[in-house]
């Protein structure tokens, strides 16, 4: 009888130190099974859309409910109404009210002179009004009058919904190459319009008699600038034209 009470302390104390190590073995696999389950999870997917690109910066004018994106090194230069005429090519505003009375200079885009080093290239820039006084055919008379004679192409291209008309309009003179490009969109009750331009000065070889006279004319070591390239972001900042009117607008 002694002997079998012994053998069942012994049984006891033999299952109580083997529990106790069980316990701690599941204890110490459960996170390393856990480990594995989480190295075996797939990453999240990376977003596949491209930041908004930096190198672009954004107009917008509330009080009109318009807004485009242009070149973030080009200068958007504040309207002065006094500004003088005879030292640029740019519209102002009293030129404006000459040609058309209720057109509103908002906007001047520029491009830096130092843009095209080694060319030929002298200024070039883009202009934005607006008329909320005008009609849907004198809008589009602005760039495409009937029965005229202007030389230069004419098209439309849709530009949130809006047609917007355009003509091309080159000039060539002894002392300058100027490309220019006129928009005009009608859209709720206004008329939005852009005015491009880029100049360079002709080679040295084309205007001789202008070489020793002239300060716009080209040193015979500059390349030719090219307009079409030139005015290309002056046409895509156009093409990124939005309306977000509201009824409180006009």
């Amino acid at each position: 009888m002694r002997n079998q009470r012994r053998y069942i302390l012994y049984l006891l104390l033999l299952s109580v130190a083997f529990l106790p190590g069980c316990n701690t073995t599941r204890a110490r696999s459960a996170p390393a099974r856990s480990s594995i389950v989480k190295s075996q999870t797939p990453p999240p997917p990376v977003s596949k859309h491209p930041p908004r690109d930096s190198a672009f910066a954004l107009y917008h004018n509330p009080a009109y409910g318009v807004s485009f994106r242009y070149p973030r090194n080009y200068a958007l230069d504040s309207l002065d109404e006094d500004a003088d005429a005879e030292s640029s090519t740019l519209k102002t505003q009293q030129q404006l009210d000459a040609e058309q009375p209720g057109a509103l200079l908002l906007a001047t885009i520029e491009i830096p002179a130092d843009a095209y080093p080694n060319t030929t290239f002298v200024e070039g820039h883009l202009q934005f009004a607006v008329n909320p006084q005008s009609t849907a055919e004198s809008c589009r008379a602005l760039v495409a009058p009937p029965d005229s004679d202007w030389p230069g192409a004419t098209d439309q291209t849709i530009i949130q919904g809006i047609p917007f008309h355009w003509r091309d309009r080159g000039v060539i003179t002894p002392d300058a190459i100027v490309a220019r490009r006129d928009y005009a969109g009608f859209s709720a009750g206004a008329c939005y319009e852009f005015f491009l331009e880029v100049a360079a000065t002709p080679p040295a070889t084309q205007a001789p008699a202008f070489a020793a006279t002239s300060s716009l004319n080209a040193p015979t070591h500059l390349v030719p600038a090219d307009l079409p390239k030139i005015l290309r972001p002056l046409e895509k900042t156009v093409s990124s034209f939005q309306l977000h009117l509201s009824a409180s607008h006009f």
